[in-house]
């Protein structure tokens, strides 16, 4: 059981069952304890509208997004120090 808080609105996630994944774009809390979440699935290439299903949160596991390559951690603020250019040697013909 995954447990979707508010703040994981816009997370991507995989359905045990069916295999779906997508992204979480609203929650619901039912009177007794069921917590139902709105899961727009990823389109493939040959589907031409989005899909959109209601399931509980029970069936849904998160999914870790790899890092894209050469991605650089951003700066929390402050002075940042700007890379210089290097010199080259200067290359002489003999």
């Amino acid at each position: 059981m995954v447990r979707v808080r508010r703040q994981d609105l816009g997370r991507k996630y995989k359905d045990m069952i069916s295999g779906l994944v997508g992204t979480v774009t609203a929650r619901t809390d039912y009177l007794f304890g069921c917590v139902w979440v709105l899961l727009e699935v990823d389109l493939q290439e040959d589907q031409m509208e989005l899909k959109e299903i209601w399931m509980d949160t029970q069936r849904l596991v998160a999914v870790r997004e790899a890092k894209k390559k050469g991605a650089r951690k951003t700066s929390r603020g402050g002075l940042v120090k700007m890379p210089t250019k290097r010199s080259t040697p200067n290359c002489r013909d003999s």
